[in-house]
């Protein structure tokens, strides 16, 4: 396999702000917002491991000017057991930028599957020069799990600043939504707090290509069939008091399991399997 692509495209509405000269007098109301859009590449390296790569792009616009930026995210994914995964990722490494310093560090988070309706997570993220954070989440699906399709999803979370707590007590909290039409197809919403600006709400749709439709497990079925008697020749009076048992013919009827749980040469069920 040469591994899986992702593309994304978002869109930021700041609002509307009121235009001001150096004096402060007011001049008139204008529009910020951002532009941004991505591409990436993973891939599994070793049996446990998976690695990939982001290319990103972004563009803010103000009424006179407009900024933009290249940068690059790279990561590893390790599957620590079934239900418990790792990844590490350095994010925003700048390839070429209009703003200035692009806010750049490490990502450390964890993912715990409880069971086939709950998920636990816990990252941390340690910025270069900027602002540190420790988050926790958890979610938790409701519907029809074993077809991956008509699944509500609940979600909240917290998230902590440091060592300036800005988002500290109830500011801290965030909530989300999610509804997965079919296998390939989901729909998101979540509330982010930013601290003084307010609350951001965020609303994703995710289109997945090329999944295969679930299908029920057909069973391997052995049928035994009577053995149909068989001519033999003419049986002196000495033989014809010693009966021969015929055994039973059994008829194999093979079929082929779908959808395997299991990766090649490996008898460690897959999470799509529990």
């Amino acid at each position: 396999s040469l591994g899986g692509i992702a593309a994304s495209l978002a869109y930021l509405d700041y609002g509307i702000f009121d235009g001001r000269v150096l004096l402060g007098q007011h001049t008139s109301v204008y529009r910020a917002r951002d532009y941004s859009g991505s591409l990436g590449w993973g891939k599994k390296l070793l049996p446990y491991f998976a690695g990939g790569v982001a290319l990103k792009v972004n563009q803010s616009i103000f009424p006179n000017k407009t900024y933009f930026n290249y940068a690059a995210d790279i990561g590893v994914l390790w599957n620590v057991k079934r239900s418990l995964d790792l990844g590490l990722t350095y994010s925003n490494i700048s390839l070429k930028s209009g703003i200035g310093d692009v806010v750049s560090g490490l990502r450390l988070g964890a993912a715990w599957t409880v069971d086939k309706h709950l998920l636990l997570t816990a990252s941390g993220e340690l910025q270069k020069s900027e602002m540190d954070r420790l988050q926790v989440g958890g979610e938790y699906l409701i519907g029809n799990i074993e077809n991956k399709k008509n699944i509500t999803a609940l979600r909240a979370g917290y998230q902590l600043n440091y060592p300036d707590p800005q988002l500290g007590g109830l500011n801290g909290l965030t909530m989300g939504l999610g509804f997965q039409f079919t296998q390939s197809t989901t729909l998101d919403y979540a509330i982010v707090p930013v601290g003084d600006l307010g609350a951001s709400h965020r609303l994703s749709l995710t289109v997945k290509f090329d999944c295969p439709k679930r299908r029920k497990p057909v069973m391997v079925m052995a049928i035994e069939v009577p053995a149909e008697p068989e001519p033999a020749p003419a049986a002196t009076p000495l033989q014809a008091a010693v009966v021969q048992p015929v055994p039973p013919r059994v008829v194999l009827k093979w079929v082929i399991l779908e959808d395997s749980h299991f990766d090649f040469d490996s008898s460690v069920l897959r999470r799509s399997g529990m």
